[in-house]
Formats: C-alpha cells, structure tokens, sequence
C-alpha cells in the first residue's frame, strides 16, 4: 500500500515579493521590476492618504489602503443613516451616499489602471526573466522533488504572476502546479471576440487547433482535475490575467500570448471586460468574492480543504510574507479550521520574528476563544536579502 503523502497549506502574501526585491541573488533589473510591482499599488495612496494618515494616528499603529477604506466609507455610512438625527440640510442628505459611490467608482478605475501595468509587465517578459534566473532555476528543481514527496496547496492574496513563476513551473517546461482553468471551447472563444478589431484580428489568426491561445477558461472538469492532482495554486482574491467578460458571463485567464491584444484594445468606457481582482474594505471582501463564479469556487474549495483535511490527516500550515490584518475572512476561516489534534505544525515567515509571534499569539488567542487549550507546533523561519530561496523553503 502506498504510503499517504504528508499535506501543506501555505498562504502566501506580498512579504515575498517584498524580500525578493532586495535578494542579492537577483539583478538589478529583476528587483527594480519587483518593487514596481509593489509600487503599482501607491496608486491608491494619494485617494486614501489624508484617511489613512488621521486613522493611524486615532489607532496608534499603521494600516493598509482598504483598512483606510473600510473606516471611510463607515464613517460615511453612519453619516448617511444619521442625516436626520445629526440635523443635515436636506439638500445634503443624499452627499454622504454620493461620496461613496464616487469613492467606489474611483477604486474601480484604479483597480483596472493597476490590472493593466500588471498585463504590460508581462508583455514585457519580466516573468520570463524571473524563470530564467539563477535563484528561480535553483529552486524549481528542488520544488519539483517535494512535490513528489507532499501534496501541496497554495492559496495566495497576491494579484501578480511570482508565487506561479516560482512554484507552479517545471524545471522543463510545463506546470507543476495547477489551477481551476482550462482551455476555453471553440464556441466560447467565437463568443469572445471583441468589438476592438486589433483583438478580433488576433483571435481570427488562431488556427483550428489552436482555440487556446486567447486563454483559458473557468471550468467545473478544471476543479475536478485540479483536485485529483493535489498540487495546486489558487488566486483567492484574483489575479491581473482573470478577466470576467460581461457580455456571456465566462470568467477566463488571458494566455500571455493573447495579452498584448488584450492591452492594445482594452476600453475603459465600454467595460466589457471586468477585471477578477478583490481590493477593497477587509470586512467585505468575502462578499466581493461571491460576485465571481471562479473566485466563489475557489474560496469555497479554500473552505472545505480546511475543514476536511485539518479533521483527518495532520497538516503542515505556513503562512509567508502576510499579517492577515486587511485579510479577517482568511484568519477566520483558517482559525476555524484548525483543531489541535490535526495540526502538525504552523510556519510563520515575516520578516521578524516580532511580527511572526504577534501573528502566532492573535491565532491562539482566538482559538482560546473556540475553547481549544492545546497548543499548536509553531515555527518562525526567517527570510532575507541574504537566504536563498531553496535554503528558506528546506527548513520549513
């Protein structure tokens, strides 16, 4: 009888990214284009500064662009329900509700902007670069060996192409991880053709047996496929290549050779294609998860790995590069599915060990909370400028 593989479930935030950025494993040019990817996110800084900066001072400790959000568009639904009470003109009334859908129209905007440099920093072969560096094609091959050994799940925040780049490919070519999405039918990319006659033409140069150009598609026999491989990756609040087409309601990844189309004619005014990614208040992003079939199932495959597997088999939890601070729907879920005797050990990887134990300390703190008393195996693994990627992963 085969031996039952040992089971990990890593979550994955933007704290690698981050780190990569300053590996001294990495050119100049690799790093310089990972801290873009970081910076496309200050786009919502300038929006949200003023709230940020007076929150953080009436909390006494930083947050995050949507936890500033989340307390703006609070204080002015309070200001909107408590017009009568509070004495406002009634001509003023309906400002505080104007003030958040304008607030929401402009986060939309920025969202598709961002999705957008995300599409160009592909077309421009920066993920190809990653691949190909020393630190990545060290790793990989050590990856693909434990995937041999352990069944792993990936479930990550970020929107951009890195945690796919370093643990979903093979040495030679090919994925060794997988997703929900698989080759679009021929009916559904006729369906897909665009008004914009740059995206058409590309479409209508794809030859008989080569429909999949444009992208893959959402699909139920992916999630059947997906799970029966064990190994898999999931965007749980979306990615820059998951687009939802409005106009028959398929929610596709662009295949990277269809991008460059894809930018050249995207319209912002006709909108008919929505761009699959999750920012916003933390309390609502469950809620904003739900509008999208493949983010929906995904988030509900999240839910039932934890609870079946954390009840049967012991499991190995790393969480990597995230505080969870604008991510309660995740701490909750994983809190809840977390019970003592299943638990092998929790990872933690921050870039100190103070924020890793704060971290560790809040998930005991609600787990006491549930009344679970026992305590949970926890590790705290360090990675910096200074650690190769292969060197971090080994010792988790």
């Amino acid at each position: 009888m085969e031996k039952e593989k040992e089971k990990e479930i890593w979550i994955i935030g933007n704290g690698l990214n981050k780190a990569l950025s300053s590996s001294e494993f990495l050119s100049d040019e690799i790093k310089n284009e990972l801290r873009k990817i970081g910076s496309l996110w200050e786009r919502f800084t300038p929006l949200l500064r003023e709230f940020r900066d007076y929150f953080q001072n009436k909390l006494g400790r930083a947050i995050s662009d949507e936890e500033a959000l989340e307390a703006v568009a609070e204080s002015l639904s309070v200001l909107a329900v408590k017009a009568d009470s509070l004495g406002v003109e009634s001509t003023c009334k309906n400002c505080f509700s104007s003030y958040i859908k304008e607030l929401n129209s402009e986060v939309f905007r920025k969202i598709i902007d961002v999705s957008m440099q995300f599409l160009a920093l592909e077309s421009e072969g920066f993920y190809t670069d990653l691949a190909r560096s020393e630190l990545i094609t060290e790793f990989i091959s050590y990856w693909e060996s434990r995937l041999e050994e352990k069944e792993i799940v990936i479930f990550t925040m970020n929107y951009d192409g890195v945690v796919d780049t370093i643990f979903g490919r093979r040495a030679r070519g090919g994925f060794a991880m997988r997703d929900f999405f698989r080759a679009c039918s021929r009916v559904t990319i006729k369906k897909l053709k665009s008004s914009c006659g740059v995206f058409n033409d590309y479409v209508n140069s794809l030859g008989e047996d080569d429909w999949r150009g444009i992208g893959y598609c959402f699909s139920m026999d992916g999630l059947m496929d997906a799970l029966d491989f064990k190994n898999v990756i999931l965007h749980l609040h979306g990615s820059y290549k998951y687009w939802h087409n409005v106009n028959i309601g398929v929610d596709i990844k662009l295949d990277r050779n269809a991008i460059e189309a894809f930018y050249k004619c995207f319209s912002r005014e006709e909108l008919e294609w929505v761009p699959m990614v999750i920012f916003g208040p933390p309390s609502a992003k469950e809620y904003l998860i739900q509008k999208h079939k493949a983010l929906s199932t995904q988030w509900a495959y999240f839910t039932q790995l934890l609870m079946r597997e954390t009840q049967t088999n012991p499991v190995k939890f790393v969480i990597w590069g995230t505080r969870l601070n604008s991510d309660p729907h995740i701490l909750e879920l994983l809190v809840k599915g977390v019970t003592t005797n299943s638990v092998k050990e929790l990872v933690i990887l921050l870039e100190d060990n103070e924020s890793a134990q704060e971290l560790y300390e809040e998930i005991r703190r609600k787990l006491k909370n549930k009344s679970i008393k026992q305590e949970i195996p926890y590790k705290y693994v360090k990675y910096n400028s200074n650690r190769k990627l292969v060197d971090v992963v080994k010792e988790i």
